[in-house]
């Protein structure tokens, strides 16, 4: 992520800079924020032990999320840090032992994830006090997967500061979250008044889904009582069409808009389309770390769930340095309907993930726990095409990067 030797600002630069001050109040923010539900987190933890609570599983729970929190701070420090020189109009060369500690994570990265994922795996099924292994190796092994992801995406690309690239990274992380959260919530209120309406006209759907409050039955988390008491709930087409169009499209649709909000931002620098997948990318792998590090810490499946998020963010880096490189394209070069499809593939693509992993999800604990909500064919099908839109991302990673490394040496050519 970074270049050794990248200058951060100029001595020679006397006005106010907007966009580090930004970015230095995003990262303190964010950094108190995050600090503070790690410190919450922990005190649950302490609490949970002290009382003699038995559940082990709440208890790596909240540890868990104690580690995420906690990272996601750690790692907003070098923004932080690099946005506060700007201001301060001093010029900062980063060791070059840093560069070199990314490229040798990033040489032996599948070697190191898969002993993490093994270690996880011991560590997330077994009892007594195994589980304390699983928070630092849950933080380091998003670390390499990003690192990994990051290398095949920006490799002889990179050719902004090391500030400018670890802002587009640093607003994945803090301000497309926000912005997306904010506008998701919003809609989601809209789907469940759709819902609601709906099930206004159908009085003994209502009727079943009252008598299930009113037991208690959404209150309890075990998959055999809970599942089959959304068999008519979700056997209704309307309702999964409703469940399925905000999941599938309007949650694509917000995060592909906001994931490459650095470019849009910097949009008034002379960027280039390489440019523009860059930190685009940087913005997406941004995004995956706080889902990674604030969705995907639950214990029981952390295996499953940390292996698919892989692909999860192969998939929002490749849908962010897409649109990215889309925007550049048509500041640079007018060349607006290629914004307009870039972006719709990104949402299709985004839009197809969700879909999979929400019905093979649910499919998989219809199975276990007998109710017949959706065909047991599903749970293949769909982890299929997930496998397969993982590791077709990634490819597409790897390859827009070769090529927009061949037009750099084009224009390069022409130019000379």
């Amino acid at each position: 992520m970074s270049q050794a030797g990248a200058d951060i600002s100029k001595g020679s630069e006397t006005r106010f800079h907007w966009p580090s001050a930004l970015q230095l109040f995003l990262a303190i923010l964010a950094i108190i924020f995050s600090w503070l539900l790690a410190t919450i987190s922990l005190a649950s933890a302490a609490i949970e032990i002290v009382s003699g609570n038995e559940d082990w599983l709440e208890t790596a729970g909240l540890f868990l999320s104690a580690a995420g929190s906690f990272s996601i701070g750690i790692v907003l420090i070098p923004p932080g840090w690099l946005a506060l020189m700007r201001l301060l109009g001093r010029n900062v060369r980063l060791p070059v032992w840093i560069e070199n500690t990314g490229k040798w994570i990033q040489r032996f990265s599948p070697f190191l994830f898969i002993l993490l994922l093994l270690i996880g795996a011991f560590a997330s099924q077994g009892g007594g006090s195994n589980w304390l292994l699983l928070a630092p190796v849950h933080v380091v092994a998003v670390g390499i997967v990003v690192a990994w992801l990051i290398g095949l995406a920006t490799s002889k690309l990179r050719q902004q500061s090391t500030q400018l690239q670890w802002g587009a990274f640093s607003s994945g992380l803090t301000l497309s979250p926000f912005l997306a959260l904010g506008a998701e919530i919003v809609v989601l209120v809209l789907f469940i008044l759709l819902g609601m309406f709906y099930l206004g006209t159908q009085p003994e759907l209502l009727g079943e889904l009252q008598g299930f409050l009113n037991q208690g039955t959404f209150d309890n988390t075990d998959p055999e009582i809970l599942l089959p008491a959304f068999e008519p709930l979700l056997s209704d087409p309307i309702l999964l069409i409703l469940v399925l169009g905000f999941v599938s499209v309007a949650v694509p649709l917000i995060e592909e808009l906001v994931k490459p909000v650095a470019v849009v931002l910097l949009l008034g620098r002379d960027l280039r389309p390489a440019d523009g997948f860059v930190l685009g990318a940087l913005g997406g792998a941004g995004f995956a770390v706080f889902e990674y590090l604030t969705l995907g810490a639950s214990l029981e499946s952390w295996l499953p769930i940390f292996s698919a998020r892989v692909g999860t963010t192969a998939v929002h880096m490749f849908s962010a340095g897409l649109v990215g490189w889309a925007i550049v394209e048509a500041k640079v070069n007018k060349r607006y309907l290629l914004l307009l499809g870039s972006y719709a593939l990104s949402v299709l693509l985004h839009g197809l993930w969700n879909s999979m992993a929400v019905l093979g999800s649910f499919a998989t604990l219809s199975s276990l726990s007998g109710a017949s909500l959706l065909p047991s064919h599903l749970i293949f099908s769909s982890w299929l095409v997930l496998f397969v839109l993982a590791v077709g991302s990634v490819w597409l990673l790897r390859k827009s990067n070769l090529r927009l490394q061949l037009t750099n040496q084009k224009e390069i050519s022409i130019r000379e």
